[in-house]
């Protein structure tokens, strides 16, 4: 008899945190942290900090999602297990080649969602804990949406629809399901099915963008209450409070697919807004979906960036690349304890 895989995937879920909770109680973790981050750094990379509420209602994949609760007592779990730095410490333990501090670590933050001002940003004001965010700047302010979030909110516009237009755009696209789904059930269809466009060719991807670009518009379906983005005036009130910024392109592409003319426009015109914004900051750069090869690092190198992180695994040591800074990406489901958080961080689980 062959076993449901979600009951697999409970089982497997149960025995990490039994794992984790036996590492963490024994005392080896600690062990272990001091071992694996003695003279190095670790990066966090968080994305969404979300309530119940605004979860449910997101289309962001949860892979990307802590709840406020969880970030809450994560950051100060952070505060008391390492050292919390500011990107410029970091920047110059990293630039002197000497080592970090042991345990030390920063927080990041990828694309600068609107959460991060609402959610993340009071609980790391009232901790005293610096951060950085990494903002696609053609998104900030903008009212613009990331394609998948703008796609998800108009299939389900459409599925609620019910109307000629709606049900004939759901049965074209092969996804008339929809119309006859909860939320919940409906999220997981939908995230199916634009991880499935991923695969198709890029002008098939991009007519499907624009059509239900154009249906969300004429049904005014944008989510942007929940799947929005922060805006300069939140990230300078930010900034007076210890939050760094720094660059995630201009337009959120995949740095990889485009040619080095345009790598080096997308480095050098958000380095542009970076410094109308935030003159005399450091200037960092993080990779959209973590994609980079040796044209894109060499192309932000020379667009005056003095560091570039990465979605690779991995803790810091003094004198490493700085344009291929690995981090830990953290989200709900691998880091629901303290046991799980710490075995995350150090790569156990």
């Amino acid at each position: 008899m062959k076993i449901p895989e979600e009951v697999v995937q409970r089982l497997f879920n149960l025995l990490r945190l039994v794992w984790a909770e036996l590492l963490y109680r024994t005392g080896i973790l600690f062990v272990l942290k001091a071992w694996v981050l003695r003279r190095r750094a670790v990066v966090l990379m968080y994305h969404r900090v979300l309530t119940p509420e605004e979860r449910n209602r997101s289309f962001s994949a949860e892979g990307i999602v802590v709840g406020v609760e969880t970030f809450t007592w994560q950051m100060q779990a952070a505060k008391e297990l390492f050292r919390v730095v500011s990107l410029p410490e970091f920047l110059e333990s990293l630039r002197q080649g000497t080592g970090f501090s042991d345990g030390t670590c920063l927080i990041t933050f990828d694309d600068g969602w609107s959460d991060n001002y609402r959610n993340a940003f009071p609980v790391l004001q009232r901790l005293q804990i610096p951060a950085t965010i990494f903002l696609p700047m053609d998104f900030i302010g903008s009212g613009k949406m990331f394609w998948r979030e703008e796609m998800a909110a108009a299939l389900w516009a459409a599925a609620q629809g019910r109307d000629a237009e709606s049900l004939e755009l759901l049965r074209e696209l092969a996804v008339e399901q929809l119309a006859r789904m909860s939320f919940p059930e409906a999220k997981r269809v939908i995230e199916a099915y634009i991880t499935g466009l991923k695969e198709r060719p890029v002008d098939y991807r991009q007519e499907v963008a624009e059509r239900l670009s154009a249906f969300a518009a004429r049904k005014r379906s944008r989510n942007h209450d929940v799947d929005s983005f922060i805006d300069w005036e939140q990230a300078k009130l930010m900034r007076d409070y210890g939050i760094s910024f720094g660059s995630h392109s201009y337009y959120h592409p995949i740095l990889t697919e485009l040619e080095s003319d345009a790598v080096a426009a997308e480095a050098i015109c958000s380095r542009l807004v970076l410094e109308r914004w935030f003159p005399g900051d450091p200037l960092v750069f993080c990779y959209p979906n973590g994609d980079y090869d040796e044209t894109v690092s060499r192309e932000v190198a020379t667009a005056g960036y003095a560091a570039a992180f990465t979605t690779e695994p991995g803790f810091v040591a003094g004198g490493d690349d700085p344009l291929t800074i690995k981090r830990v990406n953290i989200h709900e489901d691998m880091t629901k304890s303290r046991a799980l958080f710490l075995a995350r961080i150090l790569g156990v689980i």
